[in-house]
C-alpha cells in the first residue's frame, strides 16, 4: 500500500511538471540554455538526498523549497528560484547552480 502511495505521488509530480512546462513553438530538439549536465559528484549528491527521504520526491522537493544545487560540485544553496539556471555556486564559483525542482526533474527524466 505504501508503494502505491509513493507511486501516485511521483505520477502527480510528473503530471504537474508536464502541465506547467512551457510549450516549444518551433519544435526543434536543441537543448535549452537551462539544461545543464550533472557531474558524477553532483549526481551522487542528488541521489543521496533522494535516499535520505526514502525516495519520497514530494517531501524532498518541499524540504528543498527556494534552494538550488550546483551541477558541478553538488553543493546546495538557498535563495534560488525553482526554475533558476546558471547561478554562481557559493562553493566552487562555477555558474552551474539550478533550482532544485528543475534539477530533480532533469535528473529523473535523464537517468
Amino acid at each position: 500500500m505504501e508503494l502505491l502511495v509513493i507511486m501516485m505521488r511521483y505520477i502527480m509530480i510528473v503530471l504537474f511538471v508536464i502541465a506547467i512546462a512551457p510549450q516549444d513553438s518551433n519544435n526543434d530538439s536543441q537543448p535549452t540554455e537551462k539544461r545543464m549536465k550533472f557531474t558524477p559528484v553532483a549526481r551522487i549528491a542528488m541521489n543521496n538526498m533522494i535516499e535520505e527521504f526514502g525516495g519520497d520526491l514530494v517531501s524532498l522537493n518541499m524540504e528543498m523549497d527556494c534552494q538550488g544545487i550546483c551541477c558541478k560540485c553538488g553543493d546546495t544553496q538557498g535563495g534560488v528560484e525553482p526554475d533558476a539556471a546558471g547561478y554562481t555556486c557559493e562553493s566552487c564559483g562555477e555558474p552551474a547552480v539550478m533550482g532544485f525542482e528543475d534539477a530533480l526533474m532533469q535528473l529523473e527524466f535523464n537517468s
